[in-house]
């Protein structure tokens, strides 16, 4: 390791944006075990919303991304009915 970096990590300063960062995203990972991975961020946003925290949704996406949390989502069968009948064309 060269010499200027092993005394730029001595000096490294956390800022509290990344101190947040970490509660929040220790939060979100906590969240998403708990609803053994059903919920996605605006519900997650809700709930730290909810416990006083002020956190916007677009930095839950962020976070969620960063720590590749993903919500587990099944999208219902839904057969679409034919509204048209198929007419056949006859050529000569």
């Amino acid at each position: 390791m060269p010499r200027s970096t092993y005394y730029k990590t001595l000096k490294q300063v956390i800022f509290n944006r990344d101190r947040e960062n970490n509660v929040f995203m220790e939060r979100v990972i906590q969240i998403n075990q708990d609803s053994r991975m059903r919920y996605g961020a605006p519900e997650i946003h809700h709930l730290l919303n909810q416990k006083g925290y002020q956190v916007s949704l677009k930095r839950v996406h962020r976070l969620m991304k960063k720590a590749d949390v993903r919500s587990i989502t099944v999208k219902k069968f839904r057969p679409t009915p034919i509204k048209e009948k198929v007419v056949e064309r006859k050529t000569f």
